[in-house]
């Protein structure tokens, strides 16, 4: 008895043992700040920042999306199927029992068994056999537990991914909503100036009638009132194919989109939701998916390494057979057969050695691509940051121009009304008006998306709150050991 305990303590300390590295962190080199002083951060990317906008057809399109992306779905029953395998791998902790049972008839044949006289010659027997095998491989060299430390990362970085998912769809509507407004406002301002154009062909129809004018007022009119017509299609055709985009990122069929707030309203006025550089490597999800997919690929060395050992497993057999149903299950029909395997590999031409190295070269690839996914992730940043600064820049200065423009466009009407000047100076402040309106538009829908892009690029804790508002089943990882 003692001696089997002392056996048992000594698998115990060898299953203690794991071949490979340990996974530690690399050293990425982050700066300090960012390139662009930012005085009002707070912390508003831990909440549902789509709220801020306080407009209700935006809040609704995403929460419609969070339950109904078809993205979304794929991605979680991902996350459901590493689950699974990560169980396949758990599995190989723990015994595995099996049973099977078998009937057989059996006839000898009188030809080749002639040694046995006319015992088995030309009979017919029954078998009956009925057992269960057990198989246990112990863990010596961790490879067991490097395989599911592997598969444990692999669910990490899938719930990860699916964390990515979530905020590809959120940003996105939210990113496509702002852009559908932007193009309302076009549509509205080109609308308006059409009604404008219209009215200035009809007083220079007039003056034409009355002889104050010439032709060629009534043709530069008229060519400009086209040229205003001839922008309204393509802003529907843009209008209708955002739309169409919105009505499949909230997983319906294309179709009109209800709208909220104008362009104008849904300009940010509050505080940049900015953090420290380092705080990326735990907020963004892609970042946090590259991480455990280089801890996966890590601890696979290990699972490569322990097949250079030898490798031991317990193994029994406990079963009945019998020739007579009536005394199959009795004592005097037992068989039982127990004890350990060791297998030991000697000669393999150099396939170990090779899927040692195969499993080094992934986990450098690996290395390499989480700090690129970290460089990228710093550059989305601070595009974002300078983008949406330079935006309140230009916008200021788009108004600006817009208003100077509206008044060098009044005061060359009068003059023209007054005869001091000809219709090409009214048409030319016509259409500096027309083209300012349009890129102001265009530029307040551009910020806003700038904004939106920075809760993209930082990710952050608003991701958990948008994941409470999807309807697909959250498996606990808390267990995963």
């Amino acid at each position: 008895m003692l001696k089997r305990v002392q056996l048992l303590v000594l698998l115990s300390l060898l299953s203690a043992c794991a071949v490979g590295p340990d996974y530690k962190r690399p050293e990425v080199d982050l700066p300090a700040t960012w390139r662009v002083e930012i005085k009002d951060a707070s912390s508003i990317a831990d909440v549902s920042w789509w709220e801020e906008f306080h407009d209700p057809e935006l809040t609704q399109l995403i929460t419609t999306a969070l339950q109904n992306n078809n993205d979304l779905r794929i991605a979680a029953a991902r996350v459901e199927r590493y689950f699974a395998l990560y169980g396949i791998a758990r599995s190989n902790f723990f015994p595995q029992v099996n049973s099977d049972a078998s009937y057989a008839r059996q006839r000898f044949s009188k030809q080749t068994l002639p040694e046995t006289g006319d015992l088995m010659n030309g009979t017919e027997r029954d078998y009956y056999v009925a057992e269960g095998t057990l198989s246990w491989e112990i863990d010596l060299w961790g490879k067991i537990r490097r395989s599911t430390e592997a598969a444990r990362a692999d669910i990490m970085s899938q719930e990860a991914a699916r964390r990515g998912v979530i905020l590809t769809v959120v940003t996105n509507v939210a990113i496509e909503y702002a852009t559908l407004r932007d193009l309302d406002q076009r549509l509205a301002i080109a609308k308006s100036t059409l009604e404008s154009r219209r009215h200035s062909l009809q007083l220079a129809q007039d003056r034409v009638n009355a002889g104050t004018a010439s032709e060629l007022d009534l043709r530069q009119a008229e060519s400009d009132m086209y040229a205003v017509q001839a922008s309204i299609a393509p802003l529907e055709f843009q209008i209708a194919q955002s739309e169409n985009l919105l009505s499949i990122l909230v997983g319906s069929n294309p179709g009109p989109i209800r709208r909220g707030k104008p362009i104008g309203a849904l300009m940010p006025t509050g505080a940049i939701p900015v953090s420290l550089p380092s705080s990326l490597i735990d907020q963004r999800p892609d970042v946090i998916q590259a991480e455990e997919a280089l801890r996966g690929a890590n601890a696979r060395i290990g699972v490569a390494k322990a097949a250079f050992f030898p490798s031991l497993s317990l193994t029994g057999l406990f079963g009945f057979v019998s020739t007579d149903l009536s005394e199959w299950i009795r004592s005097d029909s037992r068989q039982w057969q127990y004890g350990p395997n060791v297998s030991l590999p000697i000669f393999n031409a150099g396939k170990i050695g090779n899927q040692v190295r195969v499993a080094e070269a992934d986990t450098e690839q690996a290395v390499a691509n989480y700090k690129a996914v970290i460089l990228n992730a710093l550059r989305e940043v601070e595009n974002a940051l300078i983008g949406f600064q330079k935006t309140r820049q230009q916008i200021d200065a788009q108004t600006k121009q817009v208003g100077a423009l509206q008044q060098y466009l009044q005061l060359s009407q009068q003059r023209y009304d007054e005869g001091q000047s000809s219709y090409l100076e009214v048409l030319d402040a016509q259409r500096n008006l027309f083209s300012a309106q349009l890129g102001l538009a265009q530029t307040e829908g551009l910020q806003v998306g700038l904004y939106i892009g920075l809760f993209r690029a930082l990710g952050g804790g608003w991701v958990g709150q948008a994941d409470k508002l999807t309807v697909e089943p959250k498996r606990e990882t808390s267990w995963i050991f």
